[in-house]
């Protein structure tokens, strides 16, 4: 017999205060951590690019934490003088000390760029490295550099034209100094796919050390930087007198004729004969200052003269130095010499216009060069040697990467005989360049003495991809500058020669 029975009631659910606020509680809570990682996500949006950055090794970059005001702060000023009477207090003053000086310049500074709290916190945290003993560990040297490349990340996401190049020289003690520059042009270039930058900047500083170099490229990120200035006392002092015949310089006589046919081709007609009617009168100039700086008992040192030569007012105050014999700031004959020649000068139109031509065309080698760099700083591995097919085992990591530099500039410039006089003339006493040079002179199959070879770009083109594994072309962009203008400088007195006896 089967007996039936009927189904159970279900059990009434089952509920208590406890259990509902358990439930509210989580839902809280689960929203609550759900608010939270949303926030941080949010948060760390702008600091996505860096972590990526640090899985492929690359130094991070500087990331605002405040909103910019950079409107409200004269940047001329801070770059242009208040840097400079930091960096000279902090040099003179003891580490750590309570210097006055100092003191002051730091709350000039702080005053000047005050209005905005991102620039603040960065020359904050450098000023704590660089015044005290903490600058002597390799780690805070490290910081306060990059702190440097910091503050021109920011101002250039702001679109501001100022850049500081940072420096840490060995004394009895490490000092940091930099030089302040001006951004006078930007513009884009390839290496092979790649895709960089040249900027062109011109100093703003006076502090007296002068650049040894026409360009570098520290890091991919600030890829090439060459230097306005430098490279016009180049252009004006070696290149244009060369369109005259009175050098009696051997490298000046050996190259003249490539560099002059390269010349020829490049620049525009009115521009070339201009330069070429002045050529002899900027020559004079040229020698006449190299005459008065060496005469090394002399207590005068007069800066370099502009491409119309010097003003009224600076010959004038240099007259204050006439004087006679070996030891003569400056004689008679060549203050007459200096005043004939600039008066000539200045009375060719357009021959301000005609020098940064001239000194755009020169650049273009050297943008190259340190765009090499830059794409090597970006491509290759720092951990493996840098090949160089002619290197000895005993040639730095630096040596390799200059001749592979030099090399790349032959095999990509415009005017590549030009750019191998400027290796010759520029790079003879700069330690690892000079090694840098010799290494490509001998794998071109010459020297410096004997000038540029035949088929020199074909030559370098080949040995570059052969011998340093660069087949990458290098190409500047159609914004690279027709003129490479310079900044004005302040007006420089004439003053006590630095290498007098």
């Amino acid at each position: 017999m089967v007996i039936a029975m009927s189904p159970k009631p279900p059990s009434p659910p089952r509920f208590s205060l406890e259990s509902g606020r358990e439930r509210g509680f989580e839902r809280v809570l689960k929203w609550g951590v759900l608010a939270v990682v949303v926030a941080g996500l949010v948060w760390t949006i702008p600091h996505w690019p860096n972590a990526w950055r640090w899985v492929n090794g690359r130094e991070m970059l500087y990331v605002p934490e405040h909103d910019p005001n950079l409107d409200a702060v004269e940047l001329e000023q801070v770059h242009r003088e208040l840097w400079t009477k930091f960096l000279v207090a902090a040099a003179r003053a003891t580490p750590g000390s309570d210097d006055e000086r100092l003191n002051e310049a730091r709350k000039t500074m702080r005053t000047a760029i005050g209005a905005d709290e991102n620039l603040t916190e960065i020359f904050d945290e450098l000023d704590g490295i660089v015044t005290t003993d903490r600058l002597e560990g390799a780690g805070a040297q490290r910081r306060a550099l990059w702190l440097t490349r910091a503050w021109n990340h920011y101002l250039d996401l702001e679109g501001q034209p100022y850049f500081l190049h940072g420096h840490i020289t060995e004394d009895r003690l490490p000092i940091f100094y930099a030089h302040m520059y001006k951004v006078v042009a930007d513009a884009s270039a390839t290496v092979g796919e790649e895709e960089l930058r040249v900027r062109a900047v011109s100093r703003l500083d006076r502090i007296n050390l002068r650049e040894p170099y026409l360009g570098y490229a520290s890091n991919a990120d600030e890829s090439a930087i060459v230097l306005s200035d430098r490279i016009m006392e180049l252009a004006i002092d070696r290149v244009w007198p060369l369109l005259g015949s009175t050098s009696r310089d051997r490298l000046d006589q050996i190259f003249r004729p490539m560099v002059v046919a390269e010349l020829r081709r490049a620049m525009p007609g009115e521009t070339l004969a201009l330069l070429t009617k002045a050529a002899a009168l900027r020559s004079t100039l040229v020698e006449t200052r190299k005459s008065i700086l060496g005469r090394r008992c002399s207590y005068l040192w007069i800066p370099r003269p502009p491409a119309i030569g010097y003003t009224r007012d600076e010959l004038d105050r240099l007259s204050e130095f006439v004087g006679e014999g070996p030891c003569a700031g400056v004689t008679g004959e060549e203050l007459n010499t200096l005043w004939k020649t600039s008066e000539k000068l200045q009375g060719f139109e357009g021959l301000d216009e005609a020098a940064e031509r001239l000194a755009a065309w020169v650049a273009r080698s050297i943008a190259i060069h340190e765009l090499r760099l830059a794409a090597d700083e970006l491509l290759l591995d720092p951990r493996e040697p840098r090949k160089c097919g002619p290197c000895t085992s005993g040639d730095a990591r630096e040596v390799r990467s200059q001749a592979a530099a030099y090399m790349a500039e032959l095999a990509w410039a415009d005017a590549p005989a030009t750019a191998l006089y400027r290796i010759c003339i520029t790079s003879a006493f700069l330690g690892p360049h000079a090694r840098a040079r010799e290494i490509v002179t001998q794998a071109l199959g010459g020297s410096c003495r004997e000038g540029a070879p035949p088929e020199l770009t074909e030559s370098a083109r080949a040995l570059a991809t052969k011998e340093f594994g660069n087949s990458e072309t290098i190409v500047l962009g159609a914004d690279f500058p027709e003129r490479l203008p310079v900044v004005p400088a302040r007006d420089q007195q004439p003053e006590r020669n630095p290498d007098a006896g």
